[in-house]
């Protein structure tokens, strides 16, 4: 099994995979920056066998981190902005990942809830012992790349019937559940869907790999405003969006 990413770029490079209220990324462009962000990822000592836990808000800097992590062989376990920091802090004791991911918007509480696992930035520390990945040097060697019975994201469940556990998730389980569910939904790279939903749950998570396996674009407009979306509607802004 390939990289669903790296498929769409060599395939459609020009089309658009992200769009956002600040830029537009076209398949090849995004594809360029999670090999970038994953050999940094991979300077961290980040590989196969390794846990990534994200504390990232929703946007682009998530969808990076995920495919990043992906491609450096690690597996992607999302942190939900809106946890207390007493679940941040158990959720990581289960997890026990090999590092902690954030960015300028998550830094301050990232670095509160961290204690063992070295904290890496998106963007330039300052508040906080948190290293700037892009200073990591990345290593000489090749990118592990994907395998699909390697673990690849961990998602917590609710937690209500007790604390709540991680779910593992291999690529070819969203890759399957990708090709289903566009099968049953119609959706083709011709599409795009509005992401609203926090990666942090499977639905909002298992949507941004859908859209790279299916070559759809994926549109991020921020936390969910009822008259952003009608906006968005009106214009024919996407053709599918998940509420």
């Amino acid at each position: 099994m390939s990289d669903p990413l790296a498929i769409q770029a060599a395939e459609r490079p020009d089309h658009p995979a992200l769009v956002t209220a600040e830029r537009t990324w076209t398949y090849q462009e995004l594809d360029q920056e999670v090999t970038t962000l994953a050999q940094h990822l991979a300077g961290a000592n980040v590989g196969p066998g390794s846990r990534v836990a994200c504390l990232i808000e929703p946007g682009a800097d998530a969808v990076l981190a995920l495919h990043a992590t992906l491609r450096a062989g690690a597996a992607f376990a999302p942190l939900h902005t809106a946890w207390t920091d007493r679940e941040l802090i158990d959720h990581l004791r289960t997890l026990q990942p090999h590092l902690v991911l954030c960015h300028a918007a998550t830094e301050e509480q990232a670095a509160f809830v961290t204690q063992a696992p070295p904290l890496a930035s998106l963007d330039e520390a300052t508040r906080s012992r948190a290293m700037p990945l892009a200073h990591v040097p990345p290593p000489h060697s090749e990118l592990p790349g994907p395998a699909p019975d390697r673990v690849h994201t961990i998602t917590a469940t609710s937690g209500t019937s007790g604390r709540p556990k991680a779910a593992m998730h291999t690529l070819a389980n969203h890759e399957h559940v990708a090709t289903a569910s566009s099968q049953v939904l119609g959706l083709s790279h011709e599409d795009t869907w509005l992401a609203t939903l926090h990666h942090a749950h499977i639905g909002g998570l298992a949507l941004l790999l859908r859209a790279a396996f299916t070559g759809a674009t994926l549109h991020h407009a921020g936390p969910f405003d009822m008259a952003t979306f009608n906006q968005l509607a009106q214009d024919g802004s996407f053709t599918h969006a998940s509420l």
